[in-house]
């Protein structure tokens, strides 16, 4: 598992100003793997973006609906609290765990377009970047035990955030990247996975945040999401997995192209929201 550890500060604007038009500079201070990101194929990426919500791509879907009943989990504590167990999976299972699944077909039309999204293969086909701990973690995780989380499917999740701000005012980010190539003749991308969010201390002003989105390797600085499909903050807070799903139609400038989807957090806050993803799913609508 690759953990990229970067010192010091992490504000907004530094992070805004680190997207580089490629994915091997380093963001930040720290540095960078020189392993490919992702078997998708290579392409030019782009590291995380540290911009508001963007306005410029249509959104759809339930992006806040709750999972069905078979994935909903037991009430818990709420937003303020510790989170419940999760209602697949339990840390009962134990370090071994179950068998990795067999790799799904990547790629094309009405097909999967994320290698290993339901991280069962640990960190592979994606880049971690973080500051303190690793992002894909085992159920047998110590902390993640002791969050009181399970993966919502199979062994293993990505957690995002839960890093209390550094007494200077040091913001430990973290970060999820893998290059996803767009069908040629795609008509619409839907996205959509399983969200845990916890945060211990609501009402902060600025608030700590996380956003899933599909980043243009083109743009340097500045804005760079080509689309936003999630955003999460304290009001998503709960004490189990969610489903969420949010589409986009306008998919010209993404057709044909390897583009970074990025999952990061945003510790403007105190650093304590945590977001826990699992069972990923970006698949490409085309004609018939």
């Amino acid at each position: 598992m690759m953990l990229i550890v970067l010192g010091g500060a992490c504000a907004l604007d530094d992070r805004v100003a680190s997207v580089a038009p490629s994915l091997a500079g380093a963001r930040g201070s720290g540095t960078t793997a020189d392993q490919p990101l992702s078997p998708v194929g290579a392409a030019a990426g782009a590291g995380a973006s540290g911009v508001e919500p963007s306005s410029g791509v249509a959104l759809g879907g339930n992006s806040g609906a709750v999972a069905p009943s078979d994935a909903e989990a037991p009430a818990g504590s709420g937003a303020g609290g510790a989170p419940a167990n999760a209602a697949s999976g339990s840390p009962g299972q134990g370090a071994g765990g179950s068998a990795a699944p067999e790799p799904e077909l990547i790629g094309g039309c009405f097909n999967q377009l994320i290698a290993n999204a339901g991280f069962e293969f640990g960190v592979e086909a994606w880049r971690e970047i973080a500051d303190t701990r690793d992002v894909v973690v085992h159920r047998s995780n110590p902390e993640l035990v002791q969050a009181g989380v399970s993966p919502q499917a199979g062994d293993y999740l990505a957690w995002l955030g839960g890093v209390p701000n550094g007494e200077y005012g040091q913001k430990y980010a973290s970060t999820l990247i893998q290059e996803v190539t767009i069908p040629n003749d795609a008509l619409s991308l839907t996205l959509s996975g399983y969200a845990w969010v916890s945060q211990s201390e609501l009402g902060l002003t600025p608030s700590d945040w996380a956003v899933l989105e599909l980043l243009d390797p083109l743009v340097a600085e500045g804005p760079g999401a080509l689309w936003q499909a999630h955003l999460w903050n304290e009001l998503d807070a709960g004490p189990g997995w969610v489903y969420f799903e949010a589409e986009t139609i306008l998919v010209e400038s993404f057709r044909g192209r390897t583009l970074p989807l990025v999952v990061d957090s945003r510790p403007d806050g105190n650093g304590t929201l945590d977001l826990w993803l699992d069972s990923l799913r970006l698949e490409a609508r085309c004609p018939r």
